[in-house]
């Protein structure tokens, strides 16, 4: 037996009383019960991606993302047409706002989750980051950014995160 305690259900935070619910009941394609994963709200609805799972087979880091309706409570598994993020947990999930040129003259503006860092079971830590939504949710386009220029300084050091 694990010496953690998975969950697998959804409270929510009234933030004018400051008061939480209890359990709430939610339906659809439910994720496993996990720990170590990363969530983050995209178009308005809660996506929650990796982790870990404990089962009777051992510890297994998850690879999979959901969404969560806050006003229906129905859960979804999201799948994507490319390769996603290798399996990983205690990483983080930040939505952000990005622009990008659909036509010559014409810029579109959509909301993405990234997807960076975390760790597998053996220990390894992960520094990519990868990009994903933008879409209509049904299917997560999926961006693997290149974080060498980004994660370098003047002297030519690692930013953030050490292990240089």
């Amino acid at each position: 037996h694990s010496m953690i305690e998975q969950l697998r259900d959804v409270h929510r935070l009234d933030t004018e009383a400051m008061a939480w619910s209890g359990a709430l009941a939610v339906s659809g394609d439910v994720p496993c019960a996990r720990t170590a994963h990363a969530a983050a709200l995209l178009g308005g609805k809660l996506m929650v991606f990796g982790g870990l799972s404990v089962g009777s087979e051992g510890p297994k880091v998850l690879d999979d993302c959901y969404e969560l309706d806050p006003e229906s409570l129905a859960w979804r598994k999201l799948t994507s047409e490319t390769a996603g993020p290798p399996a990983r947990l205690n990483h983080t999930l930040t939505t952000i706002t990005v622009s990008r040129m659909v036509e010559a003259d014409k810029e579109e503006t959509v909301e993405e989750v990234m997807v960076f860092g975390g760790m597998d079971l053996e220990g390894n830590f992960f520094s990519e980051c990868y990009s994903m939504g933008g879409g209509d949710g049904a299917s997560l386009p999926l961006q693997t950014l290149d974080m060498t220029a980004m994660a370098t300084n003047e002297e030519g050091g690692g930013g953030g995160g050490g292990g240089d």
